[in-house]
């Protein structure tokens, strides 16, 4: 019952248009985990493509906000490292635990896999995290 004002607080949270598992894409304009980011979040061509690596510096220039503390629905981008992560890397964060990030992604498990994983950010290098509108 509402007996007098009231202070509230509005939280949204994205909901994600690809389930976990397959995802292919072959159009050659970026990485598959910039595409499959791309696709989910509707950020722009020009804020993110190419290298995942990338995407952090485009996404300043084209005028998102970002920083280096993860929020729930931010974009996450590793920086370039030897092996896998020779372009970077970029997921959706869907939750926080201290160091440890969840991420749905594409490509982190497996080619062509979606996936929604925790993984502890601590030891990888991380460029930072583009915050949008969903």
């Amino acid at each position: 019952m509402m007996n007098g004002d009231k202070s509230l607080t509005a939280k949204f949270f994205r909901t994600f248009r690809n389930a976990v598992g397959d995802f292919r894409q072959s159009s050659g304009d970026g990485d598959e985990c910039v595409i499959y980011v791309r696709n989910e979040t509707d950020i722009l061509y020009a804020a993110c493509n190419g290298e995942a690596a990338d995407c952090l510096d485009q996404a300043q220039s084209a005028g998102y906000s970002t920083g280096s503390a993860p929020m729930i629905g931010s974009i996450i981008v590793f920086n370039r490292a030897s092996g896998a992560l020779s372009s970077g890397h970029v997921g959706i964060v869907t939750g926080i635990n201290g160091t440890e990030i969840t991420m749905q992604d594409s490509n982190w498990v497996a080619y062509h896999t979606i996936g929604n994983h925790m993984v502890d950010v601590s030891g990888y290098s991380i460029a930072g995290y583009i915050y949008y509108t969903p």
